[in-house]
């Protein structure tokens, strides 16, 4: 799996690493890959493809405009087929230029909230690039009226689940989509979140383990086993919000949250013993090292990242609207 700055149009491109973290939904800009967010110029033809059906009637699966480049039109079988794929394969983010039209468009649709700006104003590139997640339009379809729920069950008929949000997954059977249901278990063992929280738990869990076999600890290794778990989870929240909190405030709060947690089974393991030999001393000096080494490793990689995102490549020269006139999801203006 390519990283997102490999995206042509997120390397040719501007765009804001906070807005494109936050309109997919994920913790950390590391998150995500070439898999989960996709470039789909289909994107700015949806609100004239949906206005289509609207007048033409949901079963009219022509529906739609040319598309962007001259060649196939976008069509509602389009935005079906792409909508089944993004769902699927677990995409949380679309992301695409809009043209002047294609963005006064959106904004004059009741669509306009489900798009987010990923623009980064402050770059002297011209291109107005856009981020929606494709269940955002589903959600919206779902609660549109029974022509466009009609549209989703068409679409998206037999679809496996495992990479559908559970909620989602829910709303759609409820609406009369055949879907393919997946077991909690099976979500779980496929989650990249799940998988990150049950690595550092095991790590916590098996922590304690090589203690017992250091005579010259005094303490409890209950105690010491429980401090290992219960600072598991507050340790990777205070990495998360360590790199991606959204103010200075919540990046030191997460910061100051690492480094107690990760310190506080080592300061009760060397107050809890005497005359450790050199061996043991070198040992826990080079889990504490690796420990720092690795998070450091994430935060230079999320910085380059970032880097990347917000100097483009290769312009892509397209005129955007001015700043002013880009709303945000809630429509409100931003500057």
């Amino acid at each position: 799996m390519g990283s997102i700055a490999d995206i042509p149009l997120l390397r040719d491109a501007a765009v804001d690493p906070s807005a494109v973290r936050e309109a997919a939904g994920v913790p950390m800009l590391l998150s995500l890959n070439s898999r989960t967010v996709r470039e789909e110029p289909l994107v700015g033809a949806i609100p004239a493809v949906l206005a289509g059906a609207d007048s033409a009637g949901a079963d009219v699966g022509s529906a739609g405009t040319a598309g962007a480049d001259g060649g196939e039109p976008h069509t509602l079988t389009a935005l079906g087929n792409a909508l089944r794929v993004a769902l699927a394969d677990g995409v949380l983010l679309w992301v695409t230029a809009l043209t002047p039209e294609e963005h006064a468009a959106w904004q004059a649709s009741d669509l306009a909230p489900l798009m987010r700006d990923l623009t980064d104003h402050s770059s002297a590139d011209s291109a107005l690039v856009v981020g929606m997640a494709p269940t955002a339009i589903v959600r919206h379809l779902l609660s549109a009226g029974e022509e466009q729920r009609a549209l989703l069950r068409g679409w998206l008929d037999g679809i496996d689940t495992l990479k559908v949000p559970v909620g989602l997954s829910r709303d759609l059977a409820d609406s009369g989509v055949r879907v393919r249901h997946r077991s909690r278990w099976e979500r779980w063992s496929r989650s990249a979140t799940v998988i990150a929280y049950t690595i550092v738990f095991v790590y916590s869990a098996l922590r304690a383990l090589p203690v017992s076999l250091v005579k010259e600890f005094h303490g409890s290794l209950l105690t010491l086993w429980a401090i290992d778990l219960i600072t598991a989870f507050p340790y990777t929240w205070g990495v998360i919000t360590a790199v991606s909190g959204t103010s200075r405030r919540q990046r030191i709060a997460g910061l100051a949250v690492t480094v107690g947690t990760f310190v506080a089974p080592y300061v009760y393991f060397w107050f809890h013993g005497r005359q450790y030999p050199p061996t043991v001393i070198v040992v826990v000096v080079l889990l504490i090292a690796s420990g720092v080494a690795l998070e450091v490793t994430k935060y230079v990689r999320t910085a380059r990242l970032s880097r990347r995102l917000r100097e483009p490549s290769a312009p892509l020269g397209r005129t955007r609207p001015a700043p002013s006139a880009v709303r945000s999801p809630a429509g409100t203006t931003t500057r």
